[in-house]
């Protein structure tokens, strides 16, 4: 789950911060009355493509998916009014339980944040 969501996140992210889209996006954002767009795109965008390599190497993870889970939470409930099942929110949504779920449970064992933990012992 956390590696799927990292590489998730990972590719929604590059497309702006890296790919040349951050324009687009934050003209989008603003569309929907969100204060400060290009702070609040920059926010958002840098938490999904930096998140989403904290996952994937689980590092940081629970304060990785935090990020990420305030990001879906946004994106679930302005942009996408909170619209579950046959939407495109369906997908945020997917996003912001898995993310709260790495928040509770953590990275797992195949991570970084566990082999920290355990040389630390």
């Amino acid at each position: 789950m956390r590696v799927w969501l990292g590489i998730a996140m990972l590719i929604h992210g590059y497309r702006s911060v890296i790919g040349g889209e951050m324009a687009g996006f934050v003209e989008y954002i603003d569309s929907f009355g969100i204060p400060a767009p290009e702070i609040m795109g920059w926010l958002a965008k840098g938490s999904e493509f930096l998140g989403g390599i904290f996952l994937i190497l689980g590092l940081l993870s629970k304060i990785s998916a935090l990020f990420i889970f305030i990001t879906m939470l946004v994106a679930t409930l302005v942009i996408h009014k909170g619209a579950l099942i046959g939407s495109p929110g369906e997908l945020t949504w997917c996003y912001l339980l898995i993310s709260l779920a790495i928040m509770i449970q953590g990275a797992g064992k195949i991570s970084l944040d566990h082999l920290i933990v355990t040389r630390k012992k």
